[in-house]
């Protein structure tokens, strides 16, 4: 008989309410969406009291933007797997979000199944980063490189 492990709690914070609902649609069928923030000090106080396994963070979350409050997140919180939904491509931005505590970064112009391999990947205790995005990040990181932009 296999033990049944309890399903993956997921917060998810962003601005605009129709994106975070759109978000929680699509992971409803296999995660327990246990909160919905649009903002910095909503996201701080859920995350404080759902205690939550996966946060999905905006990283251009107000007032200031999502990397503070997912540093706030992680010292409240360690466990906790953060993924960084981003509109920006640059490298150096991803390279961040990872060095601020990111388990996973998936830009917004993915499709929308990236955020549900993500979530799966974090389940199992992976890491996730984009195709979209992984190998200017690898450049950057491994070149040191400031503004490394592949051709598009």
């Amino acid at each position: 008989m296999r033990e049944q492990r309890p399903a993956t709690r997921i917060l998810i914070a962003h601005h605009h309410r129709l994106l975070a609902d759109a978000c929680r649609s699509m992971l409803e069928p296999e995660f327990v969406i246990v909160g919905i923030a649009t903002n910095r000090s909503d996201l701080l106080d859920a995350a404080s009291v759902l205690k939550p396994d996966i946060v999905i963070v905006d990283f251009s979350l107000p007032p200031l933007n999502g990397l503070e409050a997912s540093a706030q997140i992680k010292r409240k919180l360690p466990a906790a797997k953060l993924v960084f939904l981003t509109t920006d491509l640059r490298a150096d931005v991803t390279a961040e979000a990872f060095r601020g505590g990111a388990s996973a970064c998936v830009p917004m112009q993915a499709a929308g199944e990236e955020l549900f391999i993500a979530s799966r990947k974090l389940n199992r205790e992976e890491s996730y980063l984009s195709p979209l995005i992984a190998m200017d990040t690898m450049a950057f990181l491994l070149n040191g490189k400031q503004n490394f932009q592949r051709e598009r």
